[in-house]
């Protein structure tokens, strides 16, 4: 393709004062959705007076949490192994390991005060996210206070930390994915897929510990209590809402409010948010008010990353809630003056509250301690159940729930189900089109424009078409790199449109000049692959997908160019690249505008996500929440019968373009949706190069 146009810049917006921040679009749009969710919610609290009134709130949340969480597995036998023990002076410690589940094996050290005479009260202790586990120097100095205070303390790994990576690699002694939450969102994204959520493994291993401690003689059963900073705030705030034996709970470092830390933080990674928790109303404080009247000690630090100011309108709310039972009490606030940190004061304020609320009373004094090295601590010989013991994870099981529950069923109507969980909705209004300014070059016109969208984004495009008066087929162009790919490679663009056709390259939001957001939180830098799954949460809690509004922006687009005298009546044609092809098929599917669609190295489905241990994490990004349950790709193309559609280079779950018998086995079902008559109307080509798909497009579109 020898054409080759001046030097253009594609750029619309970047030199407009009121989009200066619009690399920043996509989380300002998926903030304001939450906040719409989170409004609703305070404005329903805000009218809760009496404690009949909480009571119904309570109630509510207590079933919105196991539904939204749940649900959970049936008890099974712990199996607890004792694999060794130390003896220090006044305490000794028995490595264990219990099955929360059958298989899936739990990394846990029990912390026994020497010289018990009755039962002892116990507490559990959930560790942040520490590539040790509860064995970080940190941990064990609060866990070993608490033993030489009288305690029996439970610690145990979480998923994803300690004893427990689930991506553990034996030669390299680290992790495939990379560290703690990292782990846990690689994971977790999985479980999304289903509708589950990784909270749900990590919940039940405490429910679990809490059993394993009543069926320890040493334990008084009405004396337990839980608490953990940071990741541990998180379980340990989880747990003690869900789980009514847990008579004293004391979160550390994590409690705040959803609207706070979306305004600071941002969401956080896949074990911190609910499949669709903020679509349900539920927020930190719902985890507090759920346990009233029971002692509550919300623990926090003045420079926290987690907002302070979220920690106290949180607790403000609360209080409500127990002095409606006349127990304002029993919910207290522990604060000092440090960073995201373990500190002498809240420690002392954690002890505390324990001695009194577990009847234990005794000196709250922080003391030196020693700690036990890292491998002292293992309950295996390798310190990785997975090298030792094999045994599931979180993968393992998610995979086996997916094909017993969901395997080979489909919604009856998969377009409706599509609609429904990605969230789809048309623009409320025709978005303004703003012109830019245009451009006379090679023979064609370049404009350039972008839609004010009802989101408070722009959507930046240009159109390119002949010069000529007569009506020309449209073509919408969608690539990862935006229009910006005009510059860097147009020839394929020009000849497009030198064959006759007006080509529209946009900027959808999270690409081109609204995209390239520099924020990203803890689940990000994969090892294998950048994607911001921290943006990525915001529409699994709100179920508002990024592919359901590419979706309604394309239709947008649609109806710009049938409002333009230049353009044919009669459908489109649409092409999209890459991470964008579930866009352009979720488009195409609920606009039948689009009567012909080509996808450029499309993934084959969904499921090949879930179905194996590592997959690509770009791909993931572009999933919609709980869609596994009722649909995948394959139903959408189905949809697409009997209009145009064109694959090139489909790719397994890693990237990798598959053989084209594998790529056309794998979409069986599309094949048989298109019958044999149109043989021509849903094609696959693999192994091709760059330019010959680019010259099979051009013929393609003509």
């Amino acid at each position: 393709m020898p054409l080759k146009s001046q030097s253009i810049k594609t750029d619309v917006i970047s030199s407009w004062a009121k989009y200066s921040n619009a690399s920043n679009s996509l989380y300002y749009y998926m903030s304001g959705q939450a906040y719409m969710l989170l409004d609703k919610r305070q404005n329903e609290v805000m009218r809760i007076h009496s404690r009949e009134e909480w009571q119904k709130r309570q109630e509510t949340v207590k079933k919105t949490l196991l539904k939204i969480i749940g649900p959970f597995p049936q008890k099974t036998p712990l199996n607890v192994k004792i694999t060794g023990r130390l003896q220090r002076d006044n305490y000794h410690v028995e490595k264990l390991i219990y099955e929360s589940q059958p298989g899936f094996y739990v990394s846990a050290a029990l912390f026994i005060p020497n010289g018990l005479k009755n039962r002892a009260p116990a507490v559990i202790y959930c560790s942040g996210h520490t590539k040790e586990g509860f064995r970080n120097p940190v941990y064990q100095r609060a866990i070993i206070n608490l033993v030489k205070k009288g305690f029996i303390v439970l610690a145990y790994d979480p998923i994803g930390q300690g004893e427990r990576m689930e991506y553990f690699n034996p030669q390299t002694g680290k992790s495939e994915v990379g560290g703690p939450t990292l782990e846990h969102s690689y994971a977790g994204a999985q479980c999304f897929l289903i509708g589950s959520n990784e909270a749900r493994y990590m919940i039940w291993d405490g429910i679990r510990a809490v059993d394993y401690l009543l069926s320890r003689k040493e334990v008084d059963g009405g004396r337990i209590g839980i608490t953990g900073r940071s990741g541990g705030g998180t379980q340990s705030s989880y747990i003690a809402a869900i789980d009514e034996r847990i008579k004293a709970a004391a979160p550390e470092c994590y409690i705040t409010s959803l609207k706070r830390l979306v305004e600071s933080r941002s969401l956080q990674d896949a074990e911190q948010n609910f499949y669709h928790g903020m679509l349900a109303g539920i927020d930190h404080a719902d985890l507090i008010e759920a346990r009233a009247p029971k002692p509550t000690l919300l623990i926090g630090t003045t420079r926290d990353f987690f907002s302070i100011q979220g920690l106290y309108e949180t607790f403000a709310e609360a209080k409500k809630a127990f002095e409606a039972y006349g127990k304002s009490e029993n919910l207290s606030l522990a604060i000092d003056d440090a960073e995201h940190k373990s500190t002498c004061k809240n420690r002392e304020a954690m002890y505390r509250f324990f001695q009194k609320y577990l009847q234990n009373p005794g000196s709250a004094v922080d003391e030196d301690v020693q700690v036990f090295t890292e491998s002292e601590l293992y309950a295996t010989k390798s310190g990785q159940i997975s090298v030792d013991l094999k045994g599931e994870s979180i993968y393992s099981l998610n995979k086996k729930e997916y094909l017993e529950k969901f395997a080979g069923k489909k919604a009856d109507d998969a377009l409706a189900a599509a609609k429904k969980l990605s969230g789809y909705q048309r623009n409320g209004k025709a978005p303004k089109a703003v012109f830019c300014g245009s451009y006379n070059d090679s023979g064609l016109i370049i404009q350039k424009y972008y839609f004010e969208m009802d989101g408070g984004y722009a959507l930046p495009f240009i159109l390119l078409r002949p010069q000529d008066s007569g009506k020309h087929p449209a073509v919408i162009y969608l690539n990862p790199q935006g229009k910006k790919i005009y510059e860097k490679d147009n020839a394929f663009i020009l000849k497009m449109v030198k064959d006759g056709h007006v080509v529209l390259l946009p900027d959808l939001l999270g690409y081109g000049e609204i995209g390239g957001s520099k924020f990203h939180g803890d689940a990000y830098g994969f090892k294998l692959g950048k994607a911001n799954y921290n943006l990525w949460f915001y529409e699994i809690q709100t179920r508002r997908s990024l592919c359901a509004v590419h979706a309604a922006d394309i239709s947008s687009l649609i109806d710009f160019l049938e409002n333009k005298k230049f353009v044919e009546s009669g459908g489109v044609s649409a092409i999209a690249e890459g991470v964008l092809c579930p866009s352009l098929t979720y488009a195409a599917a609920f606009d039948t505008r689009i009567d012909k669609t080509a996808l450029i190295s499309p993934f084959v489905s969904y499921k090949s996500l879930l179905l194996n241990r590592f997959y690509k994490p770009q791909f993931m990004r572009t999933a919609v929440g709980g869609m596994l349950q009722l649909y995948d790709l394959e139903n959408l193309y189905a949809v697409l019968n009997p209009r145009k559609l064109l694959l090139l280079n489909v790719t397994d779950q890693l990237g990798n373009v598959m053989g084209l018998q594998d790529a056309r086995k794998a979409l069986e079902t599309v094949k048989s949706a298109y019958d044999e008559k149109r043989e021509d109307k849903f094609i696959i080509k693999q192994n091709k190069s760059d330019e010959e798909i680019k010259q099979y497009l051009i013929d393609w579109i003509k």
